[in-house]
């Protein structure tokens, strides 16, 4: 899972150490933990959009249950607050089906999905990618979203996406990073050097392990 430790009132030039139950990495290799090796790529929308509709429809098959999609809720309610309740809860199961299911023949016939909504979505089956660990954080991509190229990592793209949803912006801008980052060089809209080989190291290679230092 993901954690954050929050230190206070901590005299840094003292030693620091920290004990846990597992082990995070070791001295020797960084390798993917067990469920993740050999994942490559990122999942489209429609693949997030028909396993959950599955689920809520009591449809047998597909490749995620119940327990994997609430559990990567969970993970994605613990970083972004778009998609979580207001007491911190993450969204429920038919919550998120109610966010990925929006279609122009939802609604009243003759209506368009707004740029808003698809925003929503692309974004919300992106952060499943992170927390499903389809794809890394800390992968160094180019994108060309709408107003300009995007390079950094995918974790900043995200959270740039993040910033424009809750504060205003543009929001053709904030699709197209998820879009881009959800399709891996397959849709029309991501850019050619966006592959899903890149996506194959989930974890920091060895040069990035974090060591304890005394």
């Amino acid at each position: 899972g993901l954690y954050n430790l929050n230190i206070e009132g901590l005299d840094m030039q003292n030693s620091v150490w920290i004990r846990t139950n597992y082990v995070l990495c070791t001295d020797a290799s960084c390798s993917p933990p067990e469920g993740i090796e050999g994942i490559t790529c990122a999942h489209t929308l429609n693949y997030w959009k028909n396993n959950v509709g599955r689920i809520l429809q009591g449809r047998r098959g597909g490749e995620e249950t119940r327990a994997s999609l609430e559990r990567d809720l969970q993970l994605i309610a613990l970083q972004n607050p778009l998609y979580r309740n207001a007491d911190g809860s993450p969204l429920t199961l038919q919550q998120a089906g109610d966010i990925l299911q929006v279609s122009a023949t939802s609604a009243l016939r003759g209506s368009q999905l707004t740029v808003e909504q698809s925003a929503q979505q692309q974004n919300l089956a992106a952060w499943f990618n992170l927390a499903a660990g389809t794809i890394s954080r800390t992968t160094v991509v180019q994108l060309n979203p709408h107003g300009g190229v995007f390079e950094g990592t995918i974790l900043e793209a995200l959270l740039e996406a993040e910033y424009i949803m809750m504060n205003g912006g543009d929001m053709e801008r904030a699709r197209d990073i998820a879009d881009q980052i959800n399709n891996a060089g397959q849709g029309a809209s991501a850019p050619a050097n966006l592959s899903c080989s890149e996506y194959g190291n989930t974890v920091p290679p060895l040069g990035q392990c974090g060591r304890l230092r005394k």
